[in-house]
């Protein structure tokens, strides 16, 4: 009997802290949702919460830009060993443009004398960081340009030395080593706009939206000295 009450007691604890857990992660997430909206709006930011079953996150439109941070479930992903929840957060705008073709910023990439092969790897690694812009990397080849600080955390790629030179401006060397969240970002500024994109975690607190705002303005501000 002492036993069967021993096994209540435990299952009622569970429970209790089961519940309990829930609580506090909720209040944890409405508080941290609550603070990245009050933010976004002392700003003069639109927001648009996005709440939807597959997608959850912020949209927030600035002037000139958009920036989504949102984290998506799929739906149709079956092995429970697995983890279906996917990252991406993407700051646009279509007020930032390269007239010289593409130029791609992204994190440091080894270099590795591996001739053909060495080649081939590059241009899986750029078509990774292009995404569904993997076309656009026809004609891209590493430049170098900036500070010596700037070559040592990422690598610059551009059909044209004078597009990278007219888009890595001193504000933007700035907001590039600036960047302190652990993912660093992959820029794309194309003839149709510009992208700042991660995708390891939500980058959905003020400082880090504040970096990606920074960068994002940086672009823009490119673009108004041209």
């Amino acid at each position: 009997m002492a036993d069967i009450w021993i096994s209540l007691v435990i299952v009622l604890l569970v429970g209790i802290g089961t519940i309990l857990i829930f609580v506090i992660t909720g209040r944890n997430k409405k508080k941290k949702e609550d603070t990245l909206a009050l933010y976004a709006t002392q700003q003069g930011w639109a927001v648009e919460k996005i709440n939807t079953p597959n997608q959850h996150g912020f949209r927030l439109r600035g002037t000139d830009w958009v920036y989504e941070t949102l984290s998506s479930t799929d739906a149709a992903a079956s092995d429970s060993t697995s983890n279906p929840t996917s990252h991406r957060n993407l700051w646009s705008s279509d007020h930032a443009v390269s007239k010289h073709g593409m130029v791609l910023i992204g994190p440091k990439l080894p270099s590795v004398q591996l001739g053909n092969f060495g080649d081939l790897l590059l241009r899986k690694a750029l078509e990774t960081l292009l995404g569904d812009n993997a076309a656009d990397a026809a004609g891209l080849h590493e430049v170098k340009t900036g500070r010596i600080s700037l070559a040592q955390r990422y690598t610059i790629w551009a059909v044209s030395e004078e597009g990278a030179s007219e888009v890595i401006t001193p504000e933007v060397e700035n907001a590039l080593l600036k960047w302190q969240h652990k993912e660093l970002p992959v820029v794309k500024i194309a003839p149709m706009g510009a992208e700042i994109i991660t995708r390891q975690s939500r980058m959905d607190t003020p400082e880090t939206v504040q970096q990606v705002v920074d960068l994002g303005n940086a672009l823009l501000g490119a673009q108004a000295i041209r």
